[in-house]
């Protein structure tokens, strides 16, 4: 094998749930093939693999993550499910959605420093039905690795010594049903906000600031790269005074709805912009079938009406045409809904998929994510935060029989 050593890959996993596609990417810097354990198969790949190239492998259910056994769904006591926080709140539990295994230690003779995750099934007065699977058990995948040129910044960040365990087991499969089970997501406090103001006071203020740092912001442009074509007519959704649209694709017609106008005369992408209060009115002043795409960015976290917001998405947008909704983890914390804040960013995903459920308007279901860049060495958070924002996107396709 050749002596290669130190290369910088991206990795992703595709998989299929039962109603979606996903795709899980992360990126690998300083990677050293002697030193690291993953598949002999694929490190002899890589070992020949020159750069710029992508090497892709299929792996059945169980093969990268650990597979799926029957002794792994049982019942505990739900007395020995820990639910009191350190803050002193205590957890509401709800099937279907995930915790991190240090709250069922003594049931499970683990440690109370788990965060690993297991799935809540059934919730019953004196017991509970958990599942220790991992989330990705059940699922055949496809890996794919791409050897990078150089790393995207000049500083680097941690080595993995397992890095289908880093690509792996930190997320993934938590954004899909488990079979059979309907997650729980939309309870009676879901959309309660710390700041209940009508949004049009807290907005009223200008906020000329980007949530992501300029790594994410390359990313979420070039992830709406796959959608844009020129000529288009595109519904930015909750628009700021950025679209994140690649600016290089010309004879777009951009529309920006959001809440500040200011902020949007700002945004030289728009050829034109409303100002409207999604959580007053999902009702969108917009024509019937009129756009070939819409986008929500960093935004998806702030609506408390969003199975109404994105039907009339569906109702704006022509057959077939995309909504693709993108986040991070940054968020105004007075404004986002309670439940956001509860979940795993993937489960978020989860979450978003679920709102394209529910409204009954758009098939071809997908996720996507991207996390372990570095951040740019001159950012402000680079001390405490060596990694850049990660993506998480959902999308889907509005139906023909809306």
């Amino acid at each position: 094998m050749s002596t290669k050593k130190s290369v910088n890959l991206e990795l992703g996993i595709h998989w299929e749930s039962a109603d979606a596609a996903h795709t899980d990417r992360y990126f690998a810097p300083n990677f050293d093939l002697n030193n690291t354990t993953i598949p002999e198969v694929l490190k002899e790949d890589l070992s020949a693999l020159p750069t710029g190239a992508t090497v892709e492998q299929s792996y059945a259910p169980g093969d990268l993550v650990s597979a799926y056994q029957s002794n792994n769904v049982r019942d505990i006591e739900r007395s020995l499910f820990n639910a009191k926080l350190p803050n002193g709140m205590v957890l509401q539990l709800h099937s279907g959605r995930f915790y991190p295994r240090k709250f069922i230690a003594q049931a499970i003779n683990g440690s109370p420093t788990d965060n690993r995750p297991f799935r809540l099934l059934n919730v019953e007065a004196d017991k509970l039905q958990i599942d220790l699977n991992h989330p990705l058990s059940r699922y055949a995948m496809e890996l794919s690795a791409t050897l990078l040129e150089q790393p995207h910044c000049d500083h680097s960040t941690a080595q993995h010594s397992d890095i289908i365990a880093a690509l792996c087991h930190s997320g993934p499969g938590m954004q899909a049903l488990a079979p059979g089970i309907t997650t729980e997501f939309i309870t009676e406090d879901a959309f309660v906000r710390k700041d209940s103001q009508c949004d049009s006071q807290f907005y009223r203020q200008p906020r000329l600031v980007a949530h992501l740092d300029k790594t994410a912001l390359g990313q979420f442009s070039n992830f709406y790269r796959r959608f844009v074509r020129p000529g288009m007519k595109i519904l930015d959704l909750m628009s700021s005074y950025k679209s994140h649209i690649p600016e290089d694709i010309g004879d777009l017609h951009i529309t920006g709805l959001g809440m500040n106008q200011e902020e949007m005369l700002q945004n030289k992408q728009l050829r034109q912009h409303v100002v409207c209060d999604l959580n007053q009115s999902a009702q969108l002043p917009l024509a019937v079938h009129d756009f070939d795409l819409a986008v929500c960015t960093v935004s998806v976290e702030y609506l408390i009406n969003p199975i109404n917001v994105f039907q009339q998405v569906a109702r704006a947008l022509k057959p077939g045409a995309p909504f693709v909704v993108t986040f991070s983890e940054r968020w105004f914390p007075p404004k986002v809904i309670q439940l956001w804040t509860q979940l795993h960013p993937f489960e978020r995903m989860g979450l978003v998929l679920d709102y394209f459920r529910q409204s009954s308007a758009f098939n071809h279901l997908a996720t996507e994510s991207l996390r372990g860049l570095p951040r740019p060495k001159d950012d402000k958070y680079t001390a405490m935060m060596p990694y850049s924002d990660p993506l998480y996107a959902v999308w889907g396709y509005a139906s023909e029989d809306r």
